[in-house]
């Protein structure tokens, strides 16, 4: 059983509703939804200020959740949990938010061959940081699966979308070693959605949790670990 197969079998199923409700659009990329071709938006390193932000996204009393996963490539072919590669929405887009703050949930998903988990972790969360825009501002907490994001008013007057920012991340999650595709999901501006995503995050986060620890710690006491169930769940046959 892979590290992350239970969360990424959760997401699907949560795709699937999401899909028969019409809540879910393809923003960007080849597939089944025909989202149109992946566009790229300049790359750059931005600090937007308040006074010069037009939206706002995952500011701390909005709320946020940013999900980082991946899983091998199978015969099924689910391991971007039934989403096409490319970008992927939940919400309105950028141009429908001007002056507004809304919650924000990110969800980054690779499918490829990955030896180890550890180092895909590191490599992944690494590309995903490197997708850096002109007028984007982000700041993280991969620990605590919060994304902070800041859209500065001449960014959204030049048109920026959420397909824009989806397209840098997979461009930079694809260029990592192994991975195969890569998907990107954004719900914006629905907390009901960002409620639905939650025990999907809760699940990520403890998966990757018990990575980190185990490959971290020097001294480990597995009968008293918070994850030990983790662990003997991945290393089972």
């Amino acid at each position: 059983m892979g590290l992350l197969d239970e969360p990424v079998a959760a997401l699907a199923g949560q795709v699937r509703r999401w899909r028969a409700d019409r809540s879910l659009v393809q923003a960007a990329g080849p597939g089944p939804d025909g989202g149109p071709a992946m566009q790229a938006w300049p790359r750059g390193s931005s600090l937007v200020l308040r006074d010069d932000t037009a939206v706002e996204l995952g500011e701390p009393t909005r709320g946020s959740r940013a999900v980082l996963l991946w899983k091998a490539d199978d015969a099924a072919g689910d391991g971007l949990a039934g989403l096409a590669r490319g970008v992927h929405r939940i919400g309105p887009d950028l141009g429908e938010l001007a002056g507004a703050s809304a919650p924000l949930g990110r969800v980054v998903l690779a499918r490829g061959t990955f030896e180890d988990d550890f180092d895909a972790y590191l490599a992944l969360q690494d590309a995903v940081s490197g997708a850096s825009l002109e007028g984007v501002s982000v700041r993280s907490r991969p620990s605590s699966g919060q994304v902070w994001m800041r859209i500065s008013a001449e960014a959204a007057r030049g048109g920026l979308t959420l397909a824009h920012l989806g397209a840098a991340l997979v461009a930079e999650v694809e260029a990592v070693d192994g991975v195969a595709a890569a998907a990107v999901l954004w719900i914006c501006g629905d907390p009901d959605a960002l409620r639905q995503l939650a025990p999907v995050a809760d699940a990520a986060a403890r998966a990757i949790g018990a990575l980190v620890k185990r490959r971290t710690e020097d001294v480990m006491d597995c009968g008293s670990c918070e994850y030990n169930d983790i662990c003997d769940e991945a290393e089972a046959p």
